[in-house]
């Protein structure tokens, strides 16, 4: 992303995106002193965002595993917890007499960081 045009100077930028993933915060310190002047955010966001939703599904692994326990998520926010719970436990208390063993396995994922895309839009 890029804001500007700004003036020639040097800045200590404070980075903050808000999302239901998590609360993702750096501070840089730049200087803008050539023609181009405009700041760009780095990849960096980007990195935690893929960080953050691989750590969220090594724990829809093991909360798949333990009859959908809200408390499974932890780097959820309180409403996604609650949210994903009330949809998938009604369905699982239905199915469970018919279930003798779960078994959940997260091997990981591939993100293409060249094509991946975050943006901000409505507040999220």
């Amino acid at each position: 992303m890029s804001y500007g045009p700004v003036f020639p100077g040097s800045y200590q930028l404070k980075k903050k995106m808000i999302n239901e993933l998590g609360i993702f915060i750096k501070n840089e310190k730049i200087s803008v002193w050539s023609k181009e002047n405009s700041v760009t955010v780095d990849s960096n966001i980007q990195k935690k965002i893929v960080q953050t939703v691989h750590q969220f599904n090594q724990e829809v692994s093991l909360w798949e595993t333990t009859e959908n326990d809200p408390a499974k998520l932890t780097s959820a926010t309180p409403n996604v917890q609650d949210y994903q719970t009330s949809l998938r436990k009604p369905e699982f208390d239905a199915a469970k007499k018919y279930i003798t063993e779960i078994q959940s396995a997260y091997l990981g994922m591939i993100v293409d960081m060249d094509s991946i895309d975050i943006w901000y839009s409505g507040d999220r």
